[in-house]
């Protein structure tokens, strides 16, 4: 006589149990090199490839740096104070070339020369110059809060953003005033995406996709 027994599998090990998606991230760069302020340069960067996951945010970043020289001479008959301000801005554009980020490193310098001392050298009692002058400035910003949307960062393909610098470097002070300002700037842009990776299903320990087992038992 043949006995049939059919042997029904917990429902923890019939159902694969789905894992949280796993959050990773990936940036990539380019620079525009250090030049004389009042260059455009494109930048291509590339999309986010779909096959490493689901999109969920693009963060972008401009780092913005100037280096160079700043110098004044005072012809005024009196003491005066000058201030001196040693800036740009660096913008950079989306694919619709609105303006996404705008950087403004920037060095604030004062000094109190004496009357005009008959010589215009930028020194003295009545001249300064300053060297080796730097400055930094860092903007972030979720393209989520932008009028743009996340396709336009998915693909296989590059995405272009264009960059901007200009000088923006004046002084003050008294009503002579000689200036002279030497600048290079360069700007880093970085586009960073975080996505989600799908867990693999965890398994139950009677197998895969397994849901139920028909086991024959022969007796007597």
């Amino acid at each position: 006589m043949r006995r049939f027994f059919l042997l029904f599998v917990p429902a923890i090990s019939v159902f694969a149990v789905a894992a949280p998606a796993r959050s990773e991230s990936i940036t990539y760069s380019d620079l525009a090199s250090l030049q004389a302020t009042g260059w455009s340069q494109d930048l291509l960067l590339p999309q986010f490839d779909p096959a490493l996951g689901v999109l969920q945010t693009a963060v972008l970043t401009l780092s913005g740096h100037i280096e160079g020289t700043s110098a004044f001479e005072s012809m005024d008959t009196q003491s005066a104070t000058v201030n001196l301000l040693f800036a740009a801005d660096l913008t950079v554009s989306g694919p619709t070339l609105s303006a996404l980020l705008v950087a403004s490193p920037q060095v604030l310098l004062q000094a109190f020369p004496d009357p005009f001392d008959g010589t215009i050298d930028f020194g003295g009692g009545s001249g300064r110059s300053y060297a080796d002058l730097s400055a930094d400035d860092v903007v972030t910003m979720n393209l989520l809060d932008s009028f743009t949307s996340l396709a336009q960062y998915t693909g296989t393909g590059s995405v272009l953003f264009a960059v901007q610098s200009a000088g923006d470097s004046h002084g003050s002070g008294s009503g002579n005033l000689l200036l002279n300002f030497q600048q290079n700037s360069s700007a880093l842009v970085e586009v960073t995406y975080g996505f989600g990776v799908p867990e693999p299903a965890t398994l139950a320990l009677l197998g895969i996709g397994l849901s139920l087992v028909a086991r024959r038992r022969t007796t007597g």
